[in-house]
């Protein structure tokens, strides 16, 4: 029987960190699935937990508690270099700031974690990606040369290209104009349904986290409750749910 792998599932996650002599909790017992396909928001206030949310999940520091599967491998239990290689190979990134190698064109961009990884690229997917993202034409320049938007779309390529089973991407639109911003998530839609693959986003902004299938809403480390978009119109419509949520968490605590 051939059961679908479920790309993602985090339960009771809970960590804290350090301030001085005193544990600090950041996540505090959060729990959740990602389908496959699946495009899913993470917003709330500053200082929610977000971003760390993603690194605990990306492997890159450690829970104190809780289980977290990535494609029904259970990452607590791997070494670090086991994590190392799950990165690689199952888990992309999409940072704000693009993070991009200036001395590299975009082709070797692109190539290099798969590279780095020792793998042979995939030059058919590779061609389809950059076609797909209208970049083709721009394989042989500089990230320096590019637009933001471009060279977020340069980023997106290199996520995509080993076909992950997860992508992480942290306030992806943070350093785009609005214009910009909206083509993004629109592409990042799309994409996510075309190449079944999941995604899991960091913003602050109903306006982007309207594209995506469902708004999961944290605050002081705890997962209030998710939106789902089915019956949201728009981003003011979200923005209006996603403060009522807000409000509610605040008066039940």
């Amino acid at each position: 029987m051939n059961e679908e792998v479920t790309p993602l599932v985090v339960k009771d996650l809970h960590k804290s960190f350090k301030q001085g002599n005193q544990d600090v909790e950041i996540l505090k017992g959060i729990t959740f699935s990602a389908k496959k396909g699946e495009f899913i928001a993470i917003m709330g206030p500053s200082g929610s937990g977000k971003s760390t949310l993603l690194h605990v999940i990306a492997g890159l520091t450690g829970m104190n508690s809780g289980t977290l599967t990535i494609n029904d491998e259970n990452i607590v239990s791997l070494s670090d270099a086991q994590l190392t290689a799950l990165r690689r190979r199952k888990v992309g990134f999409i940072f704000q700031s693009f993070n991009l190698i200036p001395t590299l064109n975009v082709e070797d961009n692109i190539l290099l974690p798969v590279l780095t990884d020792g793998q042979k690229p995939d030059m058919k997917r590779l061609q389809f990606l950059v076609e797909r993202l209208g970049i083709a034409d721009k394989m042989k320049r500089r990230p320096t040369s590019l637009s933001g938007g471009e060279q977020q779309r340069v980023a997106i390529a290199r996520a995509l290209l080993p076909s992950p089973a997860i992508i992480l991407a942290d306030e992806p639109t943070g350093s785009l104009d609005t214009v910009s911003g909206q083509k993004l998530c629109q592409l990042l839609s799309s994409l996510c349904k075309e190449d079944n693959c999941t995604l899991l986003m960091v913003t602050h902004e109903p306006s982007v986290a309207i594209w995506t299938d469902r708004t999961l809403v944290l605050r002081d480390g705890i997962l209030l409750d998710e939106l789902s978009h089915k019956n949201i119109a728009n981003a003011h419509e979200l923005a209006a749910a996603y403060q009522d949520l807000l409000s509610l968490g605040t008066t039940e605590a």
